[in-house]
């Protein structure tokens, strides 16, 4: 449920009208009330939207049974010591190192495509501008499913390759890569996991835009207004695409619509059986209060 909130058109427009500094407060506010990073010692230097997020509902299980310890930043190695920077040392017997993965392109001239610091000279992070009858499909870290957007990325591609579309200048797409390197340069604190990110909404829509298949919600309000209150509010799942423009779906609605039906279908193998209290209206209320009041 989350996951369907938070790639949401109105999350998205929710986070881009508020103040950077709310918006940090807004998110922090709602991922203490899952856990107290302080106190669990997770919480970082940075704000919220500085990293790509993790969700892990483990962890802080594992914290309090005493499966996992967290330590402070890796100083030093020894033979069979870990020694932190805050000086405590930890007895070692097998070490694994989570770096993360490294990327590029061994198999290809650099001239082609040279990554460097984890920066990927890609328009849209798909064409290299010197060879643009190549492309690179899921060279991406979303906020989000990375799935939908390398369908998107996929569809896209083929149109150019077949000749229907057509991509910028090279001078063009140089300018659009360095531009996208600034924003999150600005935007993520400095390190090698953020050079690839996007945004799951905003990635979409930049995409389908080429296509001509991004919904116009202001011309599907007219016509029916809940099912466009539906797109903006309800998760943006890969069928919005599927609406208009290219190969698009004739059960794409149907779909968008039955989405909060099928996302708790597997939950309900039960059905709960609760008391259903009758309305007592406004002077039911009343005396309710009036009760609790002389209780106290």
């Amino acid at each position: 449920m989350i996951m369907c909130f938070s790639t949401s058109r109105y999350y998205d427009w929710f986070m881009d009208n508020i103040p950077w500094t709310v918006a940090n407060d807004f998110m922090e506010h709602i991922v203490q009330q899952r856990m107290d990073h302080e106190l669990y010692g997770l919480r970082p230097n940075h704000r919220f939207f500085q990293q790509h997020p993790t969700v892990n509902d483990a962890l802080g299980n594992l914290i309090c049974t005493g499966y996992v310890t967290i330590a402070d930043d890796i100083d030093t190695f020894t033979a069979d010591k870990v020694i932190v920077k805050n000086g405590k040392s930890y007895d070692c017997d097998i070490l694994i190192t989570c770096t993360g993965y490294t990327f590029g392109f061994p198999y290809l001239d650099k001239k082609i495509i040279n990554i460097e610091n984890h920066e990927v000279p890609l328009y849209k992070f798909v064409f290299p501008p010197n060879n643009t009858n190549l492309a690179v499909i899921g060279m991406i870290q979303p906020i989000g499913s990375i799935v939908p957007i390398s369908e998107m990325q996929a569809r896209w591609v083929s149109q150019v390759f077949l000749g229907k579309l057509s991509l910028p200048s090279k001078d063009e797409m140089f300018e659009d890569i360095a531009l996208k390197r600034k924003a999150m340069k600005r935007r993520y604190f400095q390190s090698e996991k953020h050079t690839i990110q996007v945004d799951y909404v905003k990635y979409m829509d930049e995409i389908a835009s080429f296509l001509g298949c991004k919904p116009d919600l202001r011309k599907i309000a007219l016509s029916d207004p809940k099912f466009a209150l539906r797109l903006f509010m309800g998760a943006n799942v890969p069928y919005v695409y599927r609406l208009v423009g290219p190969n698009k779906w004739e059960g794409a609605e149907d779909a968008i619509r039955s989405v909060p039906y099928r996302v708790k279908k597997p939950l309900k193998a039960r059905e709960c059986r609760i008391r259903r209290h009758k309305r007592r209206g406004v002077m039911g209320v009343v005396l309710s209060l009036k009760r609790t009041v002389v209780q106290l």
